[in-house]
């Protein structure tokens, strides 16, 4: 979560655009449980 909104303060500020590609995928900071 902490990385979702890192991210979005550097686009507010113009560090990094729209366009830049993400290196990790946001449903990777979640964990499902298999057996549920």
């Amino acid at each position: 979560m902490w990385w979702m909104l890192a991210r979005e303060v550097l686009r507010m500020r113009g560090t990094i655009s729209r366009e830049h590609p993400w290196e990790v995928m946001p449903g990777l900071y979640f964990y499902r449980d298999p057996e549920e």
